[in-house]
């Protein structure tokens, strides 16, 4: 049969190598104590085989069976070693048998067994650090004091303590003591970690009070470390020193009504800025820390609650348990962040348990090993293809964003809680007679290092105080002036979300843009003094997208290239190199951007800031905006449904137009802008008869009689026109239908502006409304006008866009074939002499053009014209677009060289068109200087080697039309 040290080693051989030095410490002493009891008699009140009752108790007898003060020290460390193990054992067991037995939520049982575990861990170690004190403090020459546990009952890598003493007795000594304790602890079982009393007082181990409050006096420090001091609970020493701690230190950082609470306040901003940081973090896709993902951020935010509710207790559970109590409207939010502490613990527990002791798991194949080791303690099991681990990774991930979603709810509670108690609440009012710009910056001193300026900056956001600052500002001498601005910038330069709100909100005010342009180029000439400034920006910008999209949008080129050169420096973490590469496309896009192109995708990114982290993902981007789509039938108003339906618009017009700027071929983009546009379209269209019906309370009947055509670029399915070329025929003459299609237009045409395009109705000067009859065109075409050729190729490439197959071949057989196609020559005559006399102009009106991409020689205008042409000769049904120039060769082979040299003209000449309206603006127009972007694009090492190949395309359009008129 085995011996109880061997099955004992054996039970807690699957406990972590760290456990170790406690296995050996039994085996090698235990014995010699379990003699000495019985040698004494006192063997039968010693628990040996299971954990005990009372551990102060059995400890005072080990000690007091012992010679001398080594052998005290080597059986009281051998009976801690002992009882260690066989409580991790019993709680592991206790804990395999309560998760074995429930079917339903296993949290309560995971909540149950952290408490138990560190109640007892915490019991164990209190009375064993009381015995090593009656065997090393000298009590006439020590001064009073306390030693206080500050970190989580159950965390057994060390344990975090503070020790406040009164500096009456021999302090040097007391210190040197405490060392030896501390190593004494080391060898047989936990270490003391002084994280405390290291940040406080001459002495490393110890502090008094007025070191604390010497260090505490004039600005706020580290917020973890106030954090521990609110969660100081004693674990040996004088409780009349603790209460005068609580009442003279800790009692600072809770609120106080009509009291002082500047330390309470300097503490919420800290601890809420911590808060904002841990959650601006990036999720690993290559490892989870306990600590960083998820427990600090919950702990910060509950003990900063239980300074506003002036909650007392220190135990994280405890604390939840009585915020609800204090705070019913926040229950749900404190529930859930229960739910999420006791799965974090707990598996952080067992890792550190079973594992290492480290706080970060990296994955490997080890790692998932281990973790399957917990995940099946915790009651985890293989289902199907999805693995324990896998399952538990899982539950991980999801606390994560549980966390996620609801401490910002509890954060928006202390912006509101600190709006009415803060210092500078005066300063917020109209009324106040002092200056704002340079009083806040004096008593901002108290709180340098605090990031949380939420509640301030809300009030920036009101232009009139931003009127009142900025006049505040400009009211110092120039000097003061520029120094003022340069406190702003090293007073928030630790906190970059604050700073770049602030000079965000005051670039989108005329009244405050010189005070942003000052700011921001102090800021620019100093960014990279900011420690870990490209940590800190990818931080900002994975939390706050819109904010720093915003910000881009103010700086102008030199800037943005700064921003880009900072960030090239080597950042190892896959996480943030990630962040720091969409960070780089949203500047290079705001780089190469036009302002028509950035009225699109700053509406779309302000409004849908998530949609940031797609501008390099095309395929992602893409089924966003379907997403968008896909909603605006669940909008519960016509007003929201438009607004919606807008807003897919205005996604695709910022996906297709990156395609555009990242090289895609013309043909393609226009494809892509011409489906989701008339997609736009025919949607709009099915909204405004909605909203006109309900005026109605009946629908009229319009199939067959209405009909959408678009003409000019559209009809040509050609991308980025600024305006909207629409032809809407009627088949009817009732008055109440005309009225009725007349307003769904004109409310189409309300939202096609919004969108930054002018819907424009040629028809509408001749007959004085949008919606034209049938008819009407008729009789209009039938005029012997020399000009009428103009209205004939709006008819000619009109696209049927809304309406039937049936208006669409009745169109053709009653306006496109008897007035154009039957008539051909006379209609190709017309556009040949229009050609002819453009080609004819004078030198000087020729040279005035000769930069316009549509209506120089050889422009678009003049291919499009040629490409009418060719339709009406070979009466070709298909849109005016690339594909008609195949169409026309198949009717005569002759034209195939010139027909090929002027579809390649026309694919440069748009791609030209395209890239330069979204890189440099909506102009015809060519600046040379301008060609930067559509140089880069389209592969030109410079803007001249692209203007000299514009000039040799138009020239080789201008050859390959009057073959084709020769010929034709």
């Amino acid at each position: 049969m085995k011996d109880f040290i061997t099955k004992l080693s054996e039970r807690t051989d699957e406990f972590g190598n760290h456990y170790r030095k406690y296995r050996q410490a039994v085996q090698r002493h235990l014995s010699q104590l379990i003699q000495r009891l019985e040698d004494k008699k006192r063997r039968d009140a010693i628990h040996i085989l299971h954990p005990a009752y009372d551990f102060g108790t059995e400890l005072n007898i080990v000690a007091s069976i012992t010679r001398d003060v080594e052998e005290k020290l080597r059986f009281v460390g051998t009976y801690f070693a002992l009882h260690f193990l066989l409580l991790n054992r019993q709680a592991i067991d206790l804990l395999r048998m309560d998760v074995l037995a429930s079917q339903v939520d296993r949290l309560p049982i995971y909540k149950k067994f952290m408490l138990t575990a560190g109640n007892n861990f915490r019991i164990l170690t209190v009375n064993y650090i009381k015995q090593l004190l009656n065997i090393f403090i000298d009590k006439k020459s020590s001064p009073d004091f306390v030693i206080l546990g500050v970190g989580t009952k159950s965390d057994q890598d060390d344990i975090d303590v503070g020790i406040i003493e009164d500096t009456h007795g021999d302090r040097m000594k007391f210190n040197r003591t405490i060392a030896h304790i501390s190593q004494e602890m080391l060898k047989s079982a936990i270490t003391f970690h002084f994280h405390l009393s290291e940040h406080i007082g001459d002495s490393y181990y110890s502090a008094s009070i007025s070191e604390y409050k010497k260090a505490l006096k004039h600005e706020i420090k580290d917020f973890v470390i106030i954090n521990e001091m609110l969660s100081a609970a004693v674990i040996s020493g004088s409780d009349r020193l603790f209460k005068r701690y609580q009442k003279e230190i800790i009692g600072r950082y809770f609120y106080h009504k009509d009291g002082d609470n500047r330390y309470h306040e300097g503490y919420l901003r800290g601890i809420s800025g911590e808060v904002h940081s841990l959650l601006a973090r990036p999720i690993s896709p290559t490892c989870i820390n306990f600590k960083e993902d998820g427990l600090r951020a919950i702990k910060s935010i509950i003990c900063a609650q239980k300074t506003v509710f002036n909650i007392e207790r220190v135990n994280a559970w405890d604390i939840i348990d009585r915020l609800k109590i204090a705070d019913p409207k926040n229950d749900y939010a404190y529930s859930a962040l229960e739910r999420s502490l006791t799965f974090f613990e707990i598996f952080r527990y067992l890792y550190q348990l079973f594992v290492t002791q480290d706080e970060e798991i990296i994955f490997d194949e080890n790692a998932l090993e281990n973790i399957r080791r917990v995940a099946k303690i915790l009651g985890y099991r293989d289902v199907g293809r999805c693995r324990a681990e896998e399952h538990i990774l899982v539950h991980y991930y999801e606390h994560i964003q549980n966390i996620r979603t609801v401490i910002p709810l509890l954060v928006d509670d202390i912006k509101e809680h600190l709006r009415s108690t803060s210092t500078f609440a005066s300063m917020m009012y109209p009324d106040y007679i002092g200056n704002i710009a340079e009083d806040f910056i004096k008593k901002f001193r108290f709180f340098i290092g605090t990031s949380f300026w939420h509640d301030i900056l809300d009030n920036f956001k009101t232009e009139q105080f931003v009127i009142r600052f900025v006049s505040d500002l400009n009211k110092l001498p120039a000097r003061k002036r520029t120094n003022i601005i340069k406190l702003y910038f090293e007073s928030f330069k630790y906190d970059l979300y604050s700073l770049i709100s602030l000079i965000t909100i005051l670039g989108k005010h005329k009244s405050s843009f010189s005070v942003f342009e000052d700011l921001n180029i102090h800021f620019l000439k100093n960014v990279e003094t900011i420690p870990s400034v490209v940590r800190n920006l990818a931080y900002v910008f994975n939390n706050f997208p819109s904010l720093i999209n915003q910000y881009i949008a103010l700086n102008h080129e030199p800037a943005l290239n700064f921003y880009l050169r900072i960030l090239e420096k080597k950042i190892f973490e896959k996480d943030i190199a990630n962040i720091v590469s969409q960070l780089e496309s949203l500047i290079g896009i705001h780089l190469s951007s036009s302002q028509f192109f950035k009225r699109f995708f700053m509406r779309i990114l302000n409004k849908y800031p998530d949609s940031i982290r797609l501008l390099d993902a095309p395929e992602q981007l893409q089924e966003f905006a379907d997403g968008i789509y896909s909603d605006v039938s669940s909008m519960p108003t016509f007003k929201e449904r438009k607004e919606k339906l807008g807003d897919y618009y205005d996604c695709e017009m910022m996906r297709v137009g990156i395609k555009t700027l990242s090289g895609a071929p013309v043909e393609e983009t226009n494809a892509e802008f011409t489906e989701f546009s008339d997609r736009y379209i025919l949607t709009l269209f099915d909204i405004c008869r909605r909203d006109v019906d309900t005026q109605y309370r009946k629908r009229l009947i319009t199939d067959d009689l209405l009909a959408i055509f678009a003409a000019g670029g559209h009809a040509r399915e050609q991308a980025y026109d600024d305006d909207y070329d629409i032809i809407v025929l009627l088949k009817s003459k009732d008055p109440k239908i005309l009225k009725y299609c007349n307003k769904i237009i004109t409310k189409m045409n309300t939202e096609i502006i919004q969108r930054g395009t002018i819907p424009h109705h040629r028809f509408t000067d001749y007959f004085g409304r949008f919606v034209i009859l049938l008819e009407e065109v008729e009789q209009l075409l039938a005029d012997e006008r020399d000009d009428i050729f103009i209205e004939k190729s709006q008819m000619l490439g009109a696209r049927l866009v809304i309406g039937s197959h049936r208006f669409e071949k009745e169109f053709h057989q009653r306006i496109v074939k008897p007035h154009i196609f039957d008539k051909k020559q006379e209609y190709i005559s017309q556009m040949v002499g229009e050609i002819t006399s453009r080609h004819s102009s004078n030198d000087e009106k020729m040279a005035e053009i000769e930069r316009d991409i549509k209506e120089s020689v050889g422009g678009l205008r003049d291919v499009e014209m040629i490409m009418l042409i060719l339709k009406a000769k070979f009466e070709i049904t298909t849109p005016v677009n690339s594909k008609l120039f195949d169409h026309a060769v198949q009717h005569q082979k002759n034209l195939r060289k010139d027909i090929h040299d002027l579809a390649q003209a026309f694919s440069f000449l748009k791609t030209l068109r395209d890239t330069y309206r979204l890189t440099a603006g909506a102009s015809d127009i060519i600046v040379t200087e301008a060609l930067d972007g559509s140089a880069q694009i389209m592969g030109f090492r410079s803007n001249n080697d692209l203007f000299d190949a514009f000039k040799k395309t138009k020239e080789k359009a201008k050859t390959a039309i009057a073959n084709l008129l020769a010929k034709l």
